[in-house]
């Protein structure tokens, strides 16, 4: 029984690995209100080797009037082997208009072989708040002793709810010396006349 041993090298190549996010949860806000340092945990993937990689985080949102590009911010800072193999950034996000669901996707692009890029979703909701009613008068009036009862047509202009949708909004109207008049003033919300 005859047997033989041979050597052979076998060379393993280390080859670019997608960037990783770790999962973010999704968030709430209110209408007109920033949320600030939501963190997270970037990896450059693979082993050691990609530890000196240099990565680039980037954020998008899908609702460019809820949240626009613009109003995200990331702040990180990677040098490279300087970083070990984790990132810990942070996203600032200042809401667009309107309420709604917007998908947030933040992005992290390695800068080895093949430019890999990694991507994780999460969701901003903005809730509505109710804000205060908004209107114009036309101003100030001077009237004569004894006149009689008149209207003044567009004396309200451009009332608005406030809000995204519509609510029922009532205007109301006091004097601050009621003995002036025999019959007290009031404002018509439709045709925005003061009788």
């Amino acid at each position: 029984d005859y047997s033989a041993a041979a050597s052979i090298i076998i060379d393993v190549t280390e080859v670019n690995d997608d960037p990783t996010i770790e999962t973010i949860a999704d968030q709430v806000t209110n209408e007109g209100f920033a949320i600030a340092g939501i963190s997270f945990v970037v990896d450059e993937g693979g082993g050691l080797y990609e530890n000196v990689q240099v990565l680039i985080v980037t954020a998008t949102s899908n609702d460019q009037t809820l949240v626009p590009d613009g109003n995200i911010t990331i702040n990180y800072t990677d040098n490279g082997a300087g970083s070990a193999d984790l990132l810990t950034p942070s996203i600032d996000i200042t809401p667009g208009t309107g309420t709604g669901t917007a998908i947030i996707t933040i992005s992290a692009q390695d800068n080895g072989t093949g430019l890999l890029t990694g991507q994780r979703n999460f969701t901003l909701t903005v809730n509505p708040v109710n804000a205060a009613p908004t209107f114009d008068l036309a101003g100030d009036l001077v009237s004569d002793d004894n006149t009689k009862a008149y209207t003044i047509p567009n004396f309200l202009t451009n009332a608005d709810d406030g809000n995204v949708g519509s609510q029922v909004m009532s205007v109301s109207l006091a004097a601050d010396d009621p003995t002036l008049f025999d019959v007290q003033p009031a404002i018509n919300l439709t045709t925005g006349e003061l009788t």
